[in-house]
């Protein structure tokens, strides 16, 4: 018996309980109506969209990494999950730096602090060319004891800050006055950085800047002869300097042909092609991939897409990609409704950032590029590749968060419709002559208003009520609108009306009333008809 009382009492404990959760939810739902009813929509929900899928990234990319690395950390004696820690420190960096990044004005650290920013980014690349770490045939790593970090990752987001605030100095303010001096600029303040990254070499970086940069010249409506002369110049430039020595050139073979170095060069690019073709459409599911197994190298890094199309299937990769479009839709919604032109720059520019080094890494694997060795934003293991892209983000949503427009009819028609508004009553807004939900007297002016209109509209300067033909009248201008009175009024055919002035119901009526017509004997229409 004491048992079964104990059973109904542990029944009823969680029904006691549901009540509080419910209420946690609705209290919630609520605080996140009340923030998001304060911002325009047209604002607030690409920057919705940009950290929903920037979310959706960053938790897919770390149960990846620990799919394509847990057997990698078993061979190295290490736990399956060592790979994952290590990823989860980078991510909880990156997320302090994207708050701190999204709180701060990004006038502060665009413009402000741009300066101090442009030569420590300098002055890290330099110090990598002259102490960095060697790794692949490139010099693109500093070692400080057991961390390292690679400052490219960096130094591309004060290439593309840095970038933006020339254009928008340039088209908006007029500094400096003469393309010639614009040029000059643009080559020591982005080209500079741009040609250390280049030097590492780190091609892949480069490509990306400049096709970035080109964009954001494109966007500013620059004269487009001589941008496309600057652009070939410096795609001879890259090709020259790329194809110079024999690593860049195997890759550029592989790429025209994998099966050429079977076992050598080409055996990632073909590993890979085998990993999406034993993917299918579904996949094989997360973590029962065989590619992770020692046959793909770097799986957990810059081939990560082809662990997620072998385990998740082309389902899977469509989604991914359909996440980086999101993000670009909602940095570009984001760049239009900025409040002045460097934020417009900025926050495209950011947002094409991610998106270019993603399709980068994504056409090298699938062999329609060669391979560039980048990590995938959010998906790729690398603490570093994860904050700066984390970082990135937060640099998109500042200019969100800063937009200060002027308010649209549609906002107020959006702010309106609020039942609590910071935790009171909203008030009932009101419009000029109606009452709808104001439980107060009409105010007599509108009464007065409302007669005189209507009498100088129907020629009668002593009559307040419509004409008997149209059904109906209205309290004239002497009277209280407030307490109205009964009149006893007579149409054109002789009918006694009798009129209680303006009704709740009569302010949904139209001015103009339905003419009502004379009604006529037989001989009458006999008559209009000959």
């Amino acid at each position: 018996m004491s048992r079964a009382r104990s059973d109904r009492g542990a029944a009823k404990a969680p029904a006691k309980d549901a009540p509080k959760a419910a209420g946690g939810a609705r209290g919630a739902s609520d605080w996140l109506s009340s923030v998001a009813a304060k911002v325009p929509a047209r604002i607030m929900e690409p920057r919705l969209t940009l950290i929903l899928a920037t979310t959706a990234l960053v938790v897919f990319g770390l149960v990846m990494v620990y799919s394509a690395s847990s057997v990698k950390g078993i061979i190295n004696g290490e736990s399956p999950s060592s790979y994952l820690v290590k990823q989860l420190i980078g991510t909880i960096l990156g997320l302090v730096a994207c708050v701190v990044c999204a709180k701060v004005d990004y006038h502060t650290w665009g413009r402000r602090c741009l300066p101090c920013l442009w030569v420590l980014a300098v002055l890290l690349m330099v110090v990598v060319h002259l102490r960095g770490t060697d790794s692949h045939g490139a010099t693109r790593w500093i070692s400080l004891g057991p961390l390292s970090f690679q400052p490219s990752e960096f130094a591309k987001i004060v290439v593309v800050v840095t970038a933006a605030a020339v254009i928008a100095d340039y088209v908006v303010g007029h500094r400096p006055a003469t393309p010639v001096a614009f040029l000059g600029e643009a080559a020591w303040k982005v080209g500079l950085p741009v040609a250390l990254v280049l030097f590492q070499p780190d091609k892949g970086t480069t490509l990306v800047l400049g096709a970035v940069i080109f964009c954001l010249c494109l966007m500013a409506g620059l004269p487009r002869r001589p941008l496309l002369v600057c652009a070939a110049v410096a795609v001879a430039a890259y090709l020259a300097l790329s194809l110079k020595d024999d690593y860049s050139r195997s890759r550029f073979l592989i790429f025209l042909n994998p099966d050429s170095d079977p076992t050598g060069a080409g055996y990632q690019v073909i590993q890979s092609f085998r990993a999406f073709g034993s993917g299918g459409l579904f996949g094989t599911g997360i973590g029962m991939g065989a590619m992770k197994y020692s046959y793909l190298p770097e799986a957990h890094n810059d081939f990560i897409l082809a662990v997620i199309g072998e385990e998740c299937g082309l389902v899977g990769m469509v989604l991914v990609i359909a996440l980086f479009a999101l993000i670009l839709w909602s940095g570009f919604r984001i760049a239009r409704n900025a409040p002045d032109f460097f934020g417009s720059l900025l926050a495209a520019g950011s947002s094409m950032l991610i998106v270019f080094t993603f399709l980068l890494n994504l056409s090298g694997v699938i062999g329609a590029f060669p391979l560039s060795g980048k990590a995938v934003p959010f998906l790729s293991y690398g603490g570093t590749s994860m904050m700066a892209s984390l970082l990135v983000v937060g640099t998109i949503l500042s200019v969100s968060v800063h937009s200060r427009l002027p308010e649209t009819v549609h906002d107020r028609r959006r702010r309106s419709l609020g039942v609590v508004r910071d935790g009171a009553p909203a008030p009932v807004p009101t419009v000029e002559g109606s009452t709808a939900g104001a439980p107060t007297a009409r105010s007599l002016r509108l009464v007065h208003d409302s007669g005189s209109r209507g009498d100088a509209r129907r020629g009668d300067p002593g009559a307040g009520g419509r004409s008997g033909d149209r059904g109906g009248g209205r309290e004239g201008s002497g009277r209280d609108g407030s307490h109205p009175e009964a009149r006893r009024t007579r149409d054109s055919s002789g009918r006694e009306r009798i009129e209680l002035g303006r009704s709740a119901t009569e302010r949904l009526r139209p001015e103009r009333g339905p003419e009502v017509r004379e009604r006529r004997g037989p001989s009458s229409r006999n008559t209009g008809r000959r």
